[in-house]
């Protein structure tokens, strides 16, 4: 399937550089921190990968474009260094179609598609201009969701990329409980042994599976719930419902009887109610009369107090009249200008009247007047001295009346306090009981619709039953027709015990077997054929047989992909797979390895582009294949590094 780069242009802050790449091999080789392994993660950022923020990239670099033929398509993408959720990517293809989007890194179905009806972003981009369907896998292992979701170029790029981070330290995310599935997913997808309608109907048994046992555990649980309670089906429950009917009408009655007696007994305290009406009543009038006598104490205080300003004021006017007789005013007593008078001597000197006669009263008048305003006084202290007496006596009385009701309320309210807490009693625990009942007929009623859930559950189980079968041989039919992965399989084991003869690899001899575990996809080494000596990534020790081990497993994936035509892309990066590997120590190794990846690239894989990045440049000796190398150092201009002009870290 023809994917492989062609330039990478990096634009830095003081210079634009140029990387040319072989459509066979292109090394990268020079001193530590020249940007070796960026070159690599560079062609990764611009697939939608994370980028290495190394101090130079960090400071200088600005924008990415790397060309690429993918497909019948000649692509440029190109992404921004900083704050790049998207990567541009514009395309042609030889008749001369042209296409430009601004594809999102991540999936953005809310928005949307991005180009015609199932392009999201950017891998579903890749993979439309690859010519590819990507495979649509389960979301999860036991997901209840019935959502498929696609299988992303990211996940392919796990063989096609061996990071210098990871390649001895993890085997193609196989050991990652997170990933691994999708790991699984690719390589299923590689040898054929998955397509997009066997993905569905395994999402589809999985579910129903899952359902189907999910059903059986709640009848299950519902049946040992009912057990608990000795009931075994829907008749015994309503037989005890109609009992429990029955005696919570038998408590209804009881209840009724209780108020209407209640209604009834209470006549023994009419007698003291009335006794209370006529004793308030009684009160009632008393407090009236005494309120009236009060008044009329008043009035007659009043009246009293009148007398004795009356008989004051006789007094004052006969002294007036004793010491004013004859006395002739030379002045006015008002304002004290002289009198006027007149000629006449009879005239009054105060006044001026002609005709003044001498008007004297009597003193036996006088005394008169003085004896009955005496006598009055008396007559009046005489009845305010009763009209007190009679308010004594109406307050006595008042007294005793109020007195005689307190006893007689506190007599009442003692009565009816007894007997209603004697009707209380009997009511109260008539409620409850009741109210027991209810709760019991409610509940068992609720009881009443888990025996038909079950019945429903089981009817459910066996028509899933009938679809997991039926679903089980749409998976047999689709796998008869799959027979040929099994045999891509072995052919995977046969390259990759090919490949890791060749390289000489430490720990394996003519005689050892590679076997691919169809399960978990990692492959094992059987010592001579010997399944007990199998040994694997995870226990072979050494970081460089690690290393070794990884790289070797990709070629023999991508030998056989390319041999029969399965959809992996042809490149494949591989970033120091000399990593801890000495070329001194082990030359025998380092040769090997070469040679053996040379030969591949001239042979089987001639159509595969290889990106190796390492420490040594390794020549080919004997092989004919179009080689670009390049040299990264500090200090000779001939060969800068990856930014030719920074100086730092």
């Amino acid at each position: 399937m023809n994917f492989r780069f062609t330039d990478l242009t990096l634009q830095f802050r003081e210079s634009r550089e140029h990387i040319r790449f072989s459509p066979q091999v292109s090394y990268f080789h020079g001193q530590i921190g020249t940007g070796k392994s960026s070159t690599a993660r560079l062609i990764d950022f611009c697939l939608g990968g994370d980028l290495e923020r190394t101090p130079a990239l960090s400071q200088e670099l600005v924008t990415v474009q790397l060309s690429a033929i993918v497909g019948e398509h000649e692509v440029l993408l190109e992404r921004e260094a900083k704050n790049s959720n998207a990567v541009k990517v514009t395309w042609k293809n030889a008749s001369g179609f042209e296409g430009s989007v601004l594809a999102p890194i991540r999936p953005s179905q809310e928005k949307g598609p991005i180009w015609e009806d199932k392009v999201y972003n950017l891998s579903d981009l890749i993979f439309y201009l690859w010519g590819i369907t990507p495979l649509k896998i389960r979301r999860g292992e036991s997901s209840t969701e019935p959502e498929m979701v696609r299988l992303s170029f990211r996940d392919v790029m796990w063989y096609c990329y061996l990071e210098q981070d990871r390649l001895d330290s993890s085997f193609f995310n196989l050991e990652s409980p997170i990933v691994m599935r999708k790991s699984r997913y690719v390589m299923r997808f590689i040898v054929g042994a998955l397509t997009e309608r066997l993905g569905e109907l395994d999402a589809g048994l999985a579910k129903i599976q899952e359902t189907r046992s999910e059903k059986i555990v709640q009848a299950q649980q519902i049946l040992s719930f009912l057990g608990k309670f000795g009931y075994s089906s829907e008749g015994e429950i309503n037989s005890e419902i109609q009992q429990i009917e029955a005696q919570l009408a038998v408590a209804n009655s009881k209840l009724a009887q209780i108020r209407d007696g209640n209604k009834e007994e209470t006549h023994f305290a009419d007698g003291l109610r009335a006794e209370l009406r006529q004793l308030n009543e009684q009160l009632s009038r008393e407090e009236q009369v005494l309120s009236e006598l009060k008044d009329r104490i008043k009035d007659q205080e009043s009246l009293k107090a009148e007398f004795v300003t009356a008989k004051f004021k006789l007094a004052r006017s006969s002294l007036a009249k004793t010491v004013l007789a004859g006395v002739r005013f030379e002045r006015c007593p008002a304002c004290g200008r002289p009198i006027r008078r007149e000629d006449k001597d009879e005239s009054c000197p105060l006044c001026g009247q002609s005709d003044i006669q001498s008007v004297e009263e009597p003193p036996l008048r006088e005394e008169m007047i003085r004896l009955d305003l005496d006598s009055r006084i008396t007559e009046i202290d005489e009845s305010l001295e009763r009209h007190k007496k009679a308010v004594a006596e109406r307050e006595r009385s008042l007294r005793n009346l109020r007195e005689k009701k307190n006893d007689m309320d506190t007599q009442l309210e003692s009565a009816l306090r007894e007997y209603d807490s004697r009707f209380l009693a009997n009511a109260l625990e008539t409620e409850k009981t009741i109210a027991a009942y209810e709760e019991r007929a409610r509940g068992l009623k609720r009881l009443c619709e888990m025996p038909k859930a079950v019945a429903s559950l089981e009817r459910e189980v066996d028509m899933l039953a009938g679809e997991e079968e039926a679903i089980k041989r749409d998976i047999l039919k689709e796998k008869e027709g799959l027979k040929t992965a099994d045999a891509l399989v072995q052919e995977i084991e046969s390259s990759f015990i090919q490949s890791l003869l060749a390289a000489r690899v430490p720990g394996v001899e003519d005689g050892d077997i590679a076997k691919i575990n169809r399960t978990t996809w990692i492959p094992e080494i059987f010592p001579g054929g010997d399944e007990s000596k199998k040994w694997s990534f995870h226990s072979a020790g050494s970081g460089g047989k690690k290393t070794l081990f990884n790289v070797c497993f990709a070629l023999a994936v991508h030998k056989v992909a390319t041999q029969y035509n399965r959809p992996l892309p042809t490149f494949l990066i591989i970033d120091t797979p000399m990593k801890n590997i000495g070329e001194d120590v082990n030359k025998d190794i380092f040769e090997a390895f070469y040679n053996h990846l040379y030969e591949l690239a001239e042979g089987p894989l001639h159509d595969t582009q290889f990106i190796i990045i390492d420490k040594e440049y390794f020549p080919p000796k004997f092989a004919k294949i179009d080689i670009v190398e390049r040299y990264f150092t500090v200090n000779d201009k001939r060969h800068p590094p990856l930014v030719p002009y920074y100086q730092g870290p």
